[in-house]
């Protein structure tokens, strides 16, 4: 099994390792939907819907419903490795 890293998920149907905030945002990223199992009944309780995914209110603009008109703030500054990581994540999709 592959060994995912802090801030990571793993998704155990197909050993894929996911960022843990697309953990219970309302969009399956694993295979199996795995991310978003035991979720509650909405993964958007106290959070807003941006692009599909349901994020922290201070990842939008102070928008409801944050939309590719306003974007997302950028996320917190990440380690070279995690950026090296995330990279070689997408190419191998």
């Amino acid at each position: 099994a592959m060994v995912c890293g802090d801030q990571w998920f793993n998704c155990s149907s197909n050993n894929h390792c996911i960022m843990q905030r697309y953990v219970c945002d309302g969009k399956i990223d694993c295979a199996k939907g795995e991310d978003e199992l035991g979720c509650g009944v909405d993964p958007c309780v106290g959070r807003v819907l941006c692009n599909g995914r349901c994020v922290s209110p201070e990842w939008c603009c102070g928008h409801r419903n944050c939309t590719s008109t306003y974007g997302l703030r950028p996320w917190l500054p990440e380690t070279p490795e995690i950026s090296y990581v995330q990279t070689a994540f997408y190419t191998v999709i």
